[in-house]
């Protein structure tokens, strides 16, 4: 797990939606499916949904990260933070 793979991760949940977080973080839509499989066998759970409509956080990716104080809680989407340098 490295930074680079939260990144995309963050920015998925962030955008929902792999093709827009991979806009976010200036790769290609195959690197960011790419880069969350080893996040999520690092991690040894699958994080999320992945659908035609988009992508959302499963269950257990809930539990973890929303609410968690050891997890950052953006007030504006990271993507502005990425994009704008604030």
């Amino acid at each position: 797990m490295n930074l680079s793979q939260l990144e995309v991760l963050v920015a998925i949940v962030d955008s929902g939606k792999l093709s827009e977080a991979a806009e976010v973080v200036s790769v290609t839509q195959s690197v960011v499916s790419y880069s969350l499989s080893p996040l999520e066998a690092a991690l040894g759970v699958t994080l999320l949904k992945r659908g035609g409509q988009g992508v959302a956080l499963t269950g257990i990716s809930k539990e973890r990260f929303k609410g968690n104080p050891h997890v950052p809680q953006f007030q504006i989407p990271v993507s502005q933070i990425l994009v704008n340098g604030a």
